[in-house]
């Protein structure tokens, strides 16, 4: 399989595309003071989903365009407001989620929006963050062999060869490999919007007062050479460099003012960050704004890519990689191709419909439908699944751990001690005198069957930390400091029941791979403070 493409230099015309052809007359897109929207006796079939979305419609009229067909799929038949009442936060591969916003009638594709769907049919959708690849058969449990739907979300690129062949996969910055046939789709979703629920009202189309807007882009990762070369050729002239201290931006928005300058605009630059795709390409999208992006430089990057922008108006930079500068090949861009009077005029035609939810959900409903899946399967989380190594396998196993890949439902008031006394330190609540809580432990399984779950331990304690928790933890030395004695984790809690819910899930105890125990510490004399 060839994964490079063609040299650039072969062909220069190609260094800037356009997919941009103007409407000869565009309809009101505003919808502001109209009155709700009435469903007909008729139910709508399930392809209502897939309807177009005319490329600068404002959110609320997107909303009004699909009322009746969500009414219908996401709360009739699905009963997703019932899965969601009450919901607030998902728990998603070790890192938590506010969605407490997040709606089961929502339209926007929200950032969040598939981490509180997959809670709502964990086990039948499986959710990754930031992997590679799905794991192949030996190195996931067999609890996930009846997964429906695959969603990946976070910035590497994602091989989806291992996945199941009958499941959905929906995913950030899939990879193409022809070679390869699947019995079911796999789609690329896009990053999202951050400020999901704040755009829901907005109703009306905002007049294109400026034909590019740069401002509002973090200019890390060499997004500042790109940025130079725009503002070189008169793109980016009103938006100076704001210096947040950690990084440059390119101009000063306020968060709330955000939506209403990029809406402002016809042209949106929107420059790979950590990953290819970021969320400033849908927030473009959603506020009328073309994007302008950059084409990935190696061909299975593109397939997937290609598919996601196919009905949009766009403007494409090219990119490819230099492998004639050892040790490393070199990314290379064509933004200093690109001219401001070559950006076509008029407003443009295209459908926005990729961009979202509404199109994804219909790909997740019928993925669970033909599984016989018509209800949430967990308004409440599953049970826990117990997780041991098969006879005579050492290592990591398994790498999809059914208990901690997917997402969860997570109560914050019934969570443990550490997430409470770090709430109220975030609030500056007052706090009350401090209980001091020691884990002891011995291994009790081989050390190559412990080790992934020390790993997992230590990842875990670095969350509690990040936090806010008080909580370190080490282990005992000899004399001559080799270790031997055991591991320790000292803590803080407000209760002995609060301790021993958070040591519960301690990962090695999850695992039970040790024998442990735990006392509370009472000082006589003296004190203790940790860092």
């Amino acid at each position: 399989m060839d994964w490079i493409d063609e040299r650039p230099e072969l062909d220069p015309a190609n260094a800037v595309t356009y997919r941009h052809l103007a409407e000869p007359q565009r309809a009101n897109l505003s919808c502001c003071g109209r009155p709700p929207v009435a469903c007909p006796a008729e139910k709508p079939p399930l392809a209502c989903l897939l309807a177009r979305v005319p490329f600068g419609e404002p959110p609320a009229c997107v909303a009004r365009r699909f009322a009746c067909c969500l009414r219908h799929w996401a709360v009739e038949r699905f009963a997703l407001h019932e899965a969601y009442a009450g919901k607030t936060h998902v728990r998603c591969n070790g890192k938590t989620w506010d969605v407490a916003e997040l709606r089961a009638d929502d339209v926007l594709f929200d950032h969040r929006s598939l981490h509180k769907l997959c809670a709502a049919f964990n086990p039948h959708c499986l959710f990754v963050w930031e992997q590679t690849e799905y794991p192949p058969p030996d190195q996931r449990h067999a609890s996930l062999a009846n997964v429906s739907v695959v969603v990946k979300m976070g910035d590497p690129w994602f091989q989806v060869h291992n996945a199941p062949g009958d499941a959905l996969v929906l995913a950030n910055n899939p990879l193409a490999n022809p070679l390869i046939r699947r019995g079911a789709p796999t789609l690329a979703v896009p990053s999202g919007v951050k400020r999901g629920p704040q755009l829901r009202d907005e109703c009306r189309a905002r007049p294109k007062a400026l034909k590019v807007r740069c401002a509002g882009v973090n200019l890390h990762r060499g997004r500042r050479q790109k940025f130079d070369e725009l503002r070189a050729r008169g793109l980016c002239d009103g938006d100076p460099l704001y210096d947040r201290g950690s990084h440059l931006r390119s101009g000063r928005l306020d968060p709330a003012d955000y939506f209403a300058r990029l809406a402002e605009a016809a042209y949106a630059p929107s420059m790979p960050g950590v990953g290819w795709q970021n969320y400033r390409d849908t927030e473009a999208v959603v506020a009328g704004a073309v994007p302008i992006l950059e084409t990935p430089p190696l061909l299975p990057e593109r397939g997937y890519f290609d598919a996601l922008l196919d009905e949009l108006p766009h403007v494409r930079v090219r990119s490819w990689l230099s492998f004639a500068e050892p040790p490393e090949d070199v990314l290379y861009s064509d933004w200093d191709k690109l001219r401001l009077e070559d950006l076509p005029d008029g407003p443009p035609a295209g459908d926005a419909r990729k961009f979202y939810l509404p199109f994804y959900l219909y790909h997740v409903f019928d993925a669970l439908l033909r599984a016989g899946v018509t209800r949430p399967t967990s308004p409440e989380n599953p049970a826990r699944v117990k997780v041991t190594a098969p006879p005579g396998r050492v290592g990591k196993y398994p790498y999809l751990d059914p208990n901690a890949a997917g997402c969860r439902w997570f109560d914050p008031d019934a969570a443990s001690a550490f997430q409470q006394l770090s709430a109220r330190r975030r609030h500056g609540t007052a706090l009350r005198a401090t209980r001091w809580f020691v884990k002891t432990e011995q291994f009790c399984a081989p050390f190559p069957v412990v080790k992934p779950h020390l790993e997992a331990h230590r990842a875990w304690v670095t969350e509690l930390r990040d936090g806010g928790a008080t909580i370190t933890s080490g282990y005992r030395v000899d004399g001559e400091g080799k270790p031997g004695g055991g591991g320790m984790l000292f803590f803080a809690a407000d209760s002995y029941a609060d301790a021993e819910a958070l040591v519960r899930r301690d990962p090695l105890v999850a695992a039970e791979v040790v024998d442990w125990r735990l006392n509370e510490w009472i000082s006589e004399v003296g004190g203790i403070e940790l860092t």
